[in-house]
């Protein structure tokens, strides 16, 4: 099929799946004559249309959008089916807890359920593309108005009115898919999604590190699927919903499973570089509110022993937060002096047997070094090494290295001033230096 004619796919289609077409439709016959939810409850039943279902997903993962026409013949059907699975399964744990959840029934509803998930998903995947969405004589936005609002509603209302157990991943594949293929559809519902999806399952994952793996790593998987692909719609969120994302960010920051670390660092880190690229009332307005919690939290996870497979994008974090401050950007929401003042108090509340002057030099040399990126990484790497071999000395010890530090600095704070025309007046001793460098 794949090699056919774009025009002759869909008919090719058809005649591939007649019998599991009529399948279906001796399936919806006898769900019509009786009361559906009791012909559910029948094993085969359920059994017939995963295997149905499944059979579609990989039709559709083998010819993409030519499953257009065959997948929209029982779209509805099949989203009502997935509504009576939801309701009686919701109705059942309410009813008698969680332990209905290993009853052959609930389970082969909840086979269902995910088969219709991973269909959809799957023809998303496939088919909202430029080139698939041409080959059905759509366009991508068509394709999404045509498949998504129905499944939307029913899908996020069921994960969040059911109890934690009874919730699928599944639903957070999904979701992650529609906001990588799908963005600028989905960003209009990105607050629907966040208000139904993103605290009940944060409430999942937030009391320890080990419950739920396979909803704490598809959260993280959609966190940056909406932070690659639906970034503004971000700052539209109401501000209860955008602290939980930032939070959300922190947690997997501190998380004991590197992959969800990792995920973490990636997410932050993309999500500060694409902030930096906004108006600067937008940024300046976020640091006001996250950038000492932000400073503050990466380096707990830098300093301590648990996270260090993630060492290269904790320093890469910490020096894009510096270097904004460095830049000046940021005079309105965290000045240099004041940063630089929060950094040394923090470090010496947090290492006790670090002495004033160590702290001062690492505190210098953190901006001094924000512009030579390879610096500062090997300064971090040093600091490091320091907390590891040396508890505490005397002062004078590191009174040449704390000079030379303060030395460095104004330097280059007075070399990035003379760079900027008028910034630096014209009597300026600094200016009177630079002229006697020039006549050696």
């Amino acid at each position: 099929i794949s090699a056919a004619p774009s025009e002759g796919k869909p008919r090719l289609v058809m005649q591939i799946m007649q019998l599991f077409n009529e399948r279906w439709s001796t399936l919806l016959q006898k769900l019509s004559t009786a009361d559906p939810l009791q012909c559910l409850q029948d094993s085969q039943t359920l059994r017939d249309i995963s295997l149905i279902l499944r059979v579609n997903e990989r039709m559709v993962s083998a010819v993409g959008a030519a499953c257009h026409q065959q997948l929209w013949n029982f779209y509805d059907h099949m989203l009502k089916i997935y509504k009576v699975c939801s309701d009686f399964i919701s109705h059942s744990t309410a009813q008698q807890g969680t332990q209905v959840m290993g009853h052959t029934q609930v389970r082969l509803m909840r086979n269902v359920k995910r088969d219709t998930l991973r269909l959809v998903q799957t023809f998303v995947d496939m088919a909202a593309t430029e080139e698939g969405a041409n080959e059905v004589g759509l366009t991508v936005q068509q394709l999404a108005q045509r498949f998504i609002p129905p499944l939307l509603e029913p899908v996020l209302a069921d994960y969040q009115s059911n109890l934690p157990q009874a919730r699928d991943a599944e639903v957070l594949d999904l979701l992650s898919t529609l906001a990588t293929r799908l963005s600028e559809s989905i960003s209009a519902e990105v607050a629907k999604i966040f208000d139904m999806v993103f605290g009940c399952t944060c409430d999942m994952i937030k009391g320890d590190f080990q419950s739920y793996p396979d909803h704490r790593t598809k959260f993280y998987g959609l966190l940056k699927a909406i932070n690659s692909h639906c970034f503004q719609a971000l700052f539209y969120l109401p501000e209860a919903q955008l602290k939980l994302y930032v939070d959300s960010l922190i947690w997997a920051l501190k998380h004991e499973q590197p992959q969800v670390a990792d995920s973490g660092l990636q997410i932050l880190s993309h999500f500060l570089e694409r902030l930096m690229t906004l108006p600067q009332h937008v940024f300046v307005g976020f640091f006001k509110q996250y950038y000492f919690t932000l400073l503050q939290d990466i380096l707990c996870v830098l300093t301590d022993t648990f996270h260090k497979s993630g060492f290269k994008l904790q320093q890469h974090i910490l020096l894009q937060l510096i270097s904004a401050v460095e830049s000046g950007v940021l005079n309105e929401a965290a000045p240099k002096q004041k940063v630089m003042e929060y950094l040394y108090d923090l470090i010496g509340k947090s290492f006790p047997t670090l002495h004033r002057s160590q702290a001062e030099i690492f505190v210098l040399q953190c901006f001094t070094r924000a512009r030579q990126p390879a610096e500062f990484q090997q300064h971090i790497r040093d600091f490091l090494i320091t907390l590891r071999e040396w508890g505490g000395t005397e002062d004078y010890f590191y009174e040449e290295e704390r000079q030379s530090a303060l030395k460095e600095a104004q330097s280059s704070d007075a070399q990035w001033r003379m760079q900027v025309p008028g910034l630096v007046p014209i009597h300026d001793p600094s200016r009177a230096a630079e002229g006697d460098m020039d006549d050696v």
